[in-house]
């Protein structure tokens, strides 16, 4: 096996229309246009990618859920079906009733399971809509109705790649308008999703090298992830009275990622995240399968749709919020939206009259950035991660006045943020309807971070030094210089890597995670025209490791010469990391691999390993000299072939002193076998054989637990992982007994145990880098230096403090990190 890497960086040819060449981070933004079909970008499209081409479509469900009852829609001699419901308990447990026949039901999501002798056939997860009555009456007359769609991983350019109808459809029918310098406020769906629910910065804002401000979080992961939530803006429309529907088709969901608390409550009427916790975890085998599109041709995203068409059917007469988040169809594959232009055509075409009287917001959250790294190695890729998709469309009566749609292409021509996205629904939930939408003045809302888009904004320069964006996902075009320097490329390159493995010593994570070791410096740029002055200097650094991970990383650094000092700011990992990222820095949101303690497997190694190779091999050595043998190298042959591929599997995964321990471990055994099979055909002392057959146990028990230990305990999160378990026996199973019913309404729920939270740190300077999952950034805040915040607003949280220990349940059991 050969690997290729890039030694050095070639310009680019400009991509962009316009560029700032000085650099002037707080005054200026270079809106970044550019052609979404350059030949750089289309050499990765593959129009033809469906996971699902290959279904039964001929396949019907063996069952249905109608009017409330459900049955088999035809019998099979030979089969034998029952269904039991699904409720939710909070976001992490699921209580399951006993099995029933075919009959009415009381639920909204029913399971489904079919057996043929004994064999489990069939599993499906059915829903409805059980109509609700809203939580308060309406404070307003008609207000209108508003559905969002936000599709994770889209991007401006890959939405106009793969939407073309719908967004074709949205145009012409709906008038939208498009937003195509929405800026993302942090590195996955969580911080972004976070500013969009409940207006909070959770990611901190190093720009003080940059001419700006350092700003700080709103919450820590105290606030966001150890405590149930409550605030969202689900609830603030349900106060107006609102029916609300919330929809996210993976079961880790935003806020729950990656052991987060989530919610204990529904936070909307309708809530569908116990059905992708039974479909992902907790259903029957088939059932846990059933939305891969493998044999039915059925994804995740399909009865997501369905449930949505349902909840519009239901509430045509009354004022709706809806949430539809699909993360499964373009989440991990750079072409996986492509194939559900066609479904969102016939949604918005089915629901055509009701979306023409609503607003209708179609939407991404970041874009692709799960791996993918020759494309963000381009400067169109570096680009499209940071730039999510918007588009917005507002009620045909409201239409009629030109002024709204007039701002709104005004506001489009500008920097924007999800901040402002939210400043808009809520403009149009709670002060728009006082003046029948006519209101175009500047609104500053106390302790919110953006303006609303149906008003004017602010007449400062909408810059990423003005809002509230870290300077690692700016998307405005800054003229960069390669450095071709090869000795600055690599001093800086090895201060790269020292640094995160400083930020892992200050987070006390160095001896879970593994040492990085520099390889090369794949690109560096000088942010504006390179000068020699004195000033500090910016720079774009993206870096290579060695051997065995390879892992890119990408920062900005800022060089002080007369300080003679280096600072860097939030580092992004650019490769897909697949089970290499399951070590995740407080301090970065970077993902590293677990390593075990050393002072274990010295032990390990230097007390059981030296004494059963010296024995063994001594003995080897004299009976090779004085008895035949070669009828019991067969033996340790076999012995040795059996653990060949336990051996090149860990190779493969990095770990080659591991590797190296194991096979000499089984050079161990070997002999041992060998030995032992000798003395007990020649009538040793049973003493002596019983002896080396206990060392022997040993030696093969080191084997099989090293192994255990690489594929098993190094690919765990670093804090300490809980299982969501089943109270009683017949959940505990992977494939629980389907055919006994329980007795009793079982509740799945997670092992409580102690609490393991990471310590706060007050100062951004010690730990620069992004605080993603595990930051405990102080709450202190700084907003009022940004030019977009007027009023400060308390940073304490408002909700009580909690605290959860990790769970298993997480993203990284089905796909890579989001």
């Amino acid at each position: 096996m050969m690997f290729v890497f890039r030694s050095s960086s070639k310009p680019e040819e400009s991509q962009f229309r316009e560029y700032d060449h000085e650099n002037n981070y707080m005054n200026k933004c270079s809106l970044p246009v550019y052609d979404f079909w350059d030949s750089k970008v289309m050499r990765y499209v593959d129009y033809n990618y469906d996971p699902a081409k290959k279904c039964d479509k001929t396949f019907k469900p063996y069952t249905e859920l109608v009017n409330g009852s459900w049955g088999i829609v035809e019998e099979r001699k030979g089969t034998n079906c029952s269904a039991r419901c699904i409720q939710g308990v909070d976001d992490w447990n699921l209580r399951l009733s006993d099995w029933m026949k075919p009959g009415p039901v009381n639920c909204e999501f029913l399971e489904a399971v079919c057996w043929e002798d004994d064999t489990e056939v069939y599993g499906y997860i059915h829903t409805q809509i059980i109509p609700k009555q809203p939580t308060t009456p309406t404070t307003s007359t008609d207000p209108p109705s508003v559905f969002v769609f936000l599709f994770d991983s889209m991007s401006f350019g890959s939405a106009k790649r793969s939407f073309p109808k719908t967004l074709s459809l949205l145009s012409s029918r709906l008038d939208s308008v498009e937003f195509p310098f929405v800026n993302k406020v942090g590195e996955n769906s969580m911080p972004n999703g976070f500013s969009l629910w409940f207006g909070k910065l959770i990611e901190p804002i190093l720009g003080k090298n940059y001419g700006g401000v350092d700003v700080e979080v709103d919450w820590n992961s105290t606030s966001y992830c150890y405590t149930h939530l409550n605030g969202s803006i689900f609830g603030e429309f349900e106060k107006q009275g609102y029916m609300t529907l919330n929809i996210d088709d993976w079961n880790a969901q935003m806020v729950n990622y990656p052991d987060c608390e989530g919610f204990k409550d529904p936070p909307t009427h309708h809530y569908m995240h116990p059905f992708y916790m039974a479909s992902e975890k907790f259903g029957s085998s088939i059932t846990k399968n059933h939305l891969k599109g493998k044999v039915m041709c059925r994804e995740a995203r399909h009865p997501a749709f369905q449930y949505f068409q349902d909840f519009v059917n239901t509430y045509k007469d009354k004022p709706m919020f809806t949430w539809t988040w699909i993360n499964t169809a373009g989440h991990d594959n750079f072409n996986g939206l492509m194939r559900v232009d066609k479904e969102m055509v016939e949604i918005i075409e089915k629901n055509m009259e009701k979306f023409e009287n609503s607003f209708f917001i179609f939407m991404g959250d970041h874009g692709f950035r799960m791996g993918m790294k020759k494309f963000m190695e381009t400067a169109i890729g570096g680009v499209e991660v940071s730039n999510p998709y918007l588009s917005i469309s507002i009620p045909k009566k409201l239409r009629k006045d030109q002024s709204i749609l007039e701002i709104m292409r005004e506001n489009s021509q500008k920097l924007q943020t999800h901040f402002d996205t939210r400043a808009t629904l809520l403009d149009i939930l709670k002060h728009q309807p006082q003046t029948s939408f006519t209101d175009r003045s500047l609104l500053e809302v106390p302790g919110e971070w953006g303006n609303s888009y149906l008003r004017h904004q602010p007449e400062f320069p909408r810059t990423c030094g003005s809002l509230p964006i870290p300077p690692e996902y700016c998307i405005c075009q800054i003229e960069k210089t390669p450095v071709t320097d090869e000795n600055l490329r690599e001093r800086f390159g090895h201060m790269l890597i020292d640094h995160i493995h400083d930020m892992l010593d200050h987070s006390n994570y160095t001896w879970m995670c593994e040492k990085y070791k520099f390889r090369e410096t794949i690109s560096f740029f000088h942010y504006g025209r390179a000068n020699k002055s004195d000033s500090p200097h910016n720079y774009e650094i993206t870096v290579m490791a060695d051997f065995p991970s390879y892992a890119q990383f990408r920062t900005i650094l800022t060089h002080d010469k007369k300080a003679s000092h280096v600072s860097f700011g939030n580092i992004v990992r650019l490769d897909r990391y697949l089970k290499t990222g399951s070590c995740t820095n407080s301090g970065a949101n970077m993902s590293l691999k677990k390593e075990s303690p050393v002072t274990i497997l010295q032990a390990i190694i230097f007390i059981q390993f030296g004494l059963s190779f010296s024995i063994t091999i001594l003995t080897t050595i004299g009976i090779a000299f004085g008895y035949p043998v070669a009828s019991y190298y067969l033996m340790a042959l076999l012995q040795a072939l059996v653990a060949i591929p336990g051996i090149v599997y860990i190779a493969l995964q990095g770990n080659i002193w591991i590797a190296v321990y194991i096979s000499f471990q089984l050079v161990t055994a070997s002999c041992e076998i060998y030995w032992l099979i000798y003395m007990i055909f020649d009538k040793q002392s049973a003493g002596a054989w019983l002896g080396l057959a206990c060392l022997t146990f040993v030696n093969i028990v080191a084997v099989v637990i090293a192994i255990w230990f690489r594929q098993s305990v190094l690919k765990v999160p670093c804090k300490k992982n809980k299982k969501i378990e089943a109270k009683d026996l017949d959940m505990k199973s992977e494939k629980p007994d389907m055919k006994v019913p329980s007795t009793s309404m079982s509740e799945v729920e997670k092992s409580k145990g102690a609490s393991s939270k990471a310590k706060s740190t007050s100062s951004i300077k010690k730990s620069p880098a992004r605080s993603m999952e595990r930051s405990d950034m102080s709450e202190k805040s700084s907003k009022g230096s940004l030019k977009v915040r007027k009023t400060k607003k308390s940073s304490s949280p408002s909700m009580p403090l909690d605290s959860r220990e990790t769970t298993s349940l997480s993203r990284s059991s089905s796909k890579t990190a989001d």
